[in-house]
């Protein structure tokens, strides 16, 4: 599984049937677009989302954050930050941004992360899952990458034990949602490696290793690379969600 750019669809009626519905599927098209490599037609997608968006509320604000997952994905950080602020602007003056706004906590963590503003970062991603822990089910998948990206963070920033803690709690769940072989855990499991490296656990660094070799035999595809560990860049790390 590749940690891909978010894109964010909401079916909750913030803007009228009609709206939300046009809005819905345009995005999560745009979303099918990116995860296929298809940038240019998820940016037309995405153009013809906006033509249904017809002022500033919270039509505006998944809009603005759909348009940063392409933004992040290419590199465009300064404009993905300003896209999500402005959303989080909107999102945090509406009592019906529900659940959009740890979304765009999430997503502003990724995008702060990448430019190296890790205690920004990780402010954030702490209260996107305190708002989370409170309106998901425990092993969300949501949560799983939040968790993921507060070790990632948390590492990092010389927190080795904290970031074991997080990730702990990320690998527990994964196993449950994905299963014990899903490709998501050998990723998870070699950042936890590095967690233990860092902690000079050398032993049980290297079954997580042997372990995510396993995995990675078992669902052979032709590429033995990660496809995302604790050290990347976090453009692997924002989700796609939709509702």
């Amino acid at each position: 599984m590749t940690w891909t750019i978010a894109l964010v669809a909401f079916t909750s009626g913030f803007f009228g049937p009609q709206t939300n519905e046009i809005l819905h599927h345009r995005i999560t098209l745009a979303s099918a677009y990116m995860e296929a490599g298809q940038d240019r037609q998820a940016e037309g997608t995405l153009q013809e989302a906006g033509k249904s968006v017809l002022d500033g509320g919270l039509a505006r604000a998944e809009l603005l954050n759909a348009w940063s997952a392409l933004h992040l994905k290419r590199g465009q950080l300064s404009v993905a930050e300003g896209e999500l602020t402005e959303a989080w602007e909107i999102a945090a003056q509406s009592p019906a941004a529900g659940d959009l706004r740890p979304t765009l906590l999430h997503n502003l963590a990724a995008a702060e992360m990448r430019t190296g503003r890790y205690a920004e970062a990780l402010d954030r991603e702490r209260e996107a899952i305190r708002v989370w822990e409170h309106t998901l089910s425990p092993d969300h998948p949501d949560l799983i990458r939040a968790y993921a990206s507060l070790s990632s963070l948390e590492y990092m920033m010389g927190q080795p034990h904290e970031a074991r803690l997080a990730m702990e709690r990320a690998l527990a769940s994964a196993a449950r949602t994905y299963g014990p072989m899903d490709p998501l855990m050998a990723d998870l499991l070699e950042s936890d490696a590095l967690i233990l490296d860092a902690l000079r656990m050398k032993k049980q660094a290297q079954l997580e290793r042997n372990r995510a070799r396993k995995i990675r035999g078992f669902a052979h595809t032709g590429d033995d690379s990660p496809t995302w560990n604790i050290r990347e860049s976090p453009d692997t790390q924002v989700h796609l969600r939709t509702k």
